[in-house]
């Protein structure tokens, strides 16, 4: 078994597709993934629309989320953006990625939280002021939602998304 970790305290478990994996043969018997040859794979995650799953190959990464899902991950993509640590462990790298995209080594970035299509399900409003503090490792909600929609409709506020 392959285990990405998103930080040190949340494991997400990531199979090689093309292995022998028991955990690729439940998926497979669950109807979760379908083989459609010895090289390609339906994968049936929580966006598969009409029956249609997101194909795969072999050699690609399967990560199964909070849910039992399996979620497709290209091969370079899923190398590219986890760093392999010991006994079949990698660490999912999003700062060292967005940071070098970006061009800017110091910049500060929040990821790992769990809002929208997570479980458990927490809300987190798009467009009102926010802060975040770095070394707290804090986010906090400054502005409310609801005063905030009220202001923009009453025209106060401007829409920037």
């Amino acid at each position: 078994m392959r285990r990405a970790i998103k930080n040190e305290s949340k494991f997400i478990k990531a199979y090689e597709l093309g292995k022998e994996y028991a955990e690729i043969q439940r998926l497979i018997n669950e109807g979760k993934i379908k083989k459609i040859s010895e090289e390609v794979y339906e994968i049936f995650s929580q966006e598969a629309v009409n029956g249609k799953g997101q194909i795969a190959h072999k050699g690609d990464f399967i990560k199964i989320d909070t849910t039992d899902l399996p979620y497709p991950n290209d091969r370079t993509f899923f190398l590219a953006n986890h760093k392999y640590l010991q006994n079949d462990e990698y660490k999912q790298i999003y700062k060292t990625v967005i940071c070098n995209e970006a061009n800017q080594p110091d910049l500060p970035i929040l990821y790992n939280v769990n809002f929208g299509h997570t479980s458990p399900v927490s809300i987190l409003p798009y467009g009102v002021m926010a802060q975040i503090d770095c070394s707290q490792k804090k986010l906090t909600v400054i502005e409310s939602p609801i005063e905030r929609d009220l202001r923009s409709r009453n025209g106060e506020v401007r829409d920037e998304r």
